[in-house]
């Protein structure tokens, strides 16, 4: 299973996301719409200046974040090297950096964002302001932005698509919290279509596009969903096999089926699954939330699926899943 889930999110990773079923929020100017601020829009992004892991980097870069990180330490404001350096606005004789930092007190994570002025004259350094923010970020993915007099710190977690962005007031020289406003592109994703299935809307959840990164992350998520998907659907698919509508039948079932199938197979193929081998459950030491299915309702799943392969003319699929079945009740 773990094959699976990673197969998935690599899957996901090369064919993106899908931004359009992410609200579209607007705060303060800052319009935050996707994964990895893929889309904010009209804001002038801050240039980092953290050294990579490598050293890799420029030379005047090197020196800019020596520089700062030795005022730091100098002023007592950090004893290491795990700091967020940002180039802000430039004059003539003035350059500005923003500098996040993570504290932790009493057991409590926070940063600390700095503002910092350097006089190209004299080449001394200076804090302008600061502010302590109740939250932390991840050193690796976080961004600054401006818009006007406002600031947007946009920190991503480690691995999962949760963001959370700290909306900040710059002016006259002094920083203003104003809010911070949290989601995840993957769990929203999650919630639609579960709240689809729930509402019995199969036919737009069928339509939503994946839009989830990170399977280990959302796992429980991604079993709870695909459980659900063919529940309804083999529901839906009874219903229209009593009316004779055996292609529609088909079509709803298979999409059910698919899921299940991808969660416990790596792929929804049938021409391939009834040529090796193909789990119809999940094996026994295998961590699945709850969402297992009882013995007699995966029988019943895929003898409506094998029956309506036949009315459909796939005879070659339905003896092939027959086959399949028949080791299964053994």
């Amino acid at each position: 299973m773990k094959q699976i889930l990673i197969l998935i999110g690599i899957i996901i990773s090369i064919t993106g996301c899908n931004t359009e079923s992410i609200e579209k929020k607007d705060l303060y100017g800052f319009y935050d719409t996707s994964y990895e601020n893929g889309m904010i829009e009209g804001v002038a992004y801050h240039e980092s200046i953290q050294l990579n892991s490598y050293g890799e980097t420029d030379k005047k870069v090197e020196e800019k974040y020596n520089l700062i990180l030795e005022f730091l330490k100098n002023e007592k404001l950090t004893e290491d090297e795990y700091v967020k350096i940002f180039e802000g606005t430039n004059t003539k004789d003035l350059e500005e950096y923003f500098v996040i930092k993570n504290e932790l007190e009493n057991n409590k994570y926070y940063f600390k964002i700095y503002a910092i002025d350097r006089n190209l004259k004299t080449n001394e350094l200076s804090i302008k302001n600061s502010i302590k923010v109740d939250s932390s970020i991840n050193e690796v993915k976080t961004s600054l932005f401006s818009l006007d007099k406002y600031l947007l710190i946009s920190s991503e977690a480690p691995s999962s698509t949760y963001m959370e962005n700290i909306y900040l007031k710059w002016e006259n020289n002094k920083f203003e919290f104003l809010e911070k406003y949290s989601f995840d592109p993957s769990v929203e994703y999650f919630e639609k279509k579960m709240s689809l299935l729930e509402d019995g809307k199969l036919d737009e959840a069928m339509e939503l596009e994946e839009n989830y990164l990170y399977p280990y992350t959302y796992s429980e998520l991604l079993y709870k969903s695909s459980i659900m998907a063919l529940n309804t659907s083999f529901e839906k698919a009874k219903q229209l096999s009593k009316e004779e509508k055996w292609e529609d039948s088909l079509k709803y079932l298979e999409y059910g089926v698919g899921e299940y199938l991808i969660l416990l197979n790596e792929t929804d193929d049938l021409s391939y699954l009834l040529e090796n081998e193909m789990l119809l459950d999940f094996e026994e030491d295998e961590e699945n939330y709850g969402y297992k299915l009882e013995k007699k309702k995966i029988v019943d799943i895929f003898t409506l699926y094998q029956q309506l392969l036949e009315k459909n003319g796939k005879d070659d699929l339905a003896k092939g899943l027959k086959l399949k079945l028949d080791e299964f009740t053994k």
